[in-house]
């Protein structure tokens, strides 16, 4: 996009290195790690959005990916921010997670936070003690030969990221992550639901005033009134096409939706094809 004459915005969700700080909560402290996706359309995406806006005064083309996608549609489903937006691009869009990859399936049944915070663990990284060790009990309960490889631990199908580059992504990949964002992840694949963090029902009470949690209401999000085009593949086992079918159906018809082929997950923003296979699709559309 920045080659194509675009004013590029990069944000960085909470957690990753490049945003590790905090007016309040020093990384150690539990406070820091209280987040899940709820977060991150609440309040990381609109307050990234206000900011672009208040330097630039135009609106803006917003491109998602994955966990990017899925707090978008929860932000814009709530009304949040979508003023602040002439286009949308959502790549690999998670959002239902009843069909994913065998090793979101073992997590599921783990009941992660609770473990972990039992021990005052509030963060999980493929990099840290906690996180590696998770990896390997995840790898022995399936019949995933991963042996702490994080491209396929939880991703699964991997076409077209060059061997060569390994050494240079994994001085960046993976970021760490909450407990509780993992956990929220779990949930979804336990309920069947696309729906706010569950605390139990007497905490479910105290914060929403029901016993469930309540479940985003696509059927509110703005692909009627708004521009937007989502780029799925048939090969991507974590937006995989059965929870992206089950997504298309709930939101309101006017968006474009692009499938394309014999792609993974990270090869949308790590393979050697994507330039063509999907980027090519997305800067057509926001031309």
């Amino acid at each position: 996009m920045a080659d194509a004459g675009y004013d590029v915005w990069i944000a960085n969700y909470r957690s990753t290195a490049f945003s590790y700080g905090h007016l309040s909560f020093a990384r150690s402290d539990k406070g820091f790690w209280d987040w899940s996706v709820d977060q991150l359309a609440s309040e990381d995406l609109p307050s990234s959005l206000e900011l672009i806006y208040s330097k630039t005064n135009k609106k803006i083309y917003l491109v998602s990916y994955s966990e990017g996608a899925q707090a978008t549609f929860a932000a814009f489903s709530q009304g949040l921010c979508v003023d602040l937006v002439s286009k949308v691009v959502l790549m690999a869009p998670v959002s239902y997670l009843t069909s994913g990859p065998q090793l979101i399936d073992i997590a599921s049944t783990l009941r992660l936070q609770r473990i972990y915070e039992s021990l005052n663990i509030y963060q999980l990284s493929t990099r840290s003690p906690g996180g590696k060790e998770l990896v390997d009990l995840l790898c022995a309960k399936s019949s995933i030969r991963c042996y702490r490889d994080w491209f396929r631990v939880f991703s699964g199908f991997i076409c077209c990221i060059n061997a060569s580059r390994r050494a240079f992504i994994d001085q960046y990949e993976t970021q760490a992550t909450s407990v509780k964002n993992l956990d929220h992840y779990t949930q979804q694949v336990r309920l069947g639901t696309f729906a706010k963090f569950d605390y139990g029902e007497q905490g479910n009470m105290a914060l929403y005033n029901l016993k469930a949690p309540p479940a985003y209401d696509l059927s509110k999000f703005p692909s009627n009134r708004l521009p937007v085009l989502i780029i799925s593949s048939a090969n991507d086992s974590l937006a995989n096409p059965v929870d992206v079918g089950h997504l298309l159906r709930e939101i309101p018809a006017g968006f474009m939706h692009q499938a394309v082929q014999n792609i993974g997950h990270l090869d949308f923003v790590l393979g050697d094809t994507s330039n063509r296979v999907v980027y090519d699709y997305a800067m057509e559309f926001l031309r």
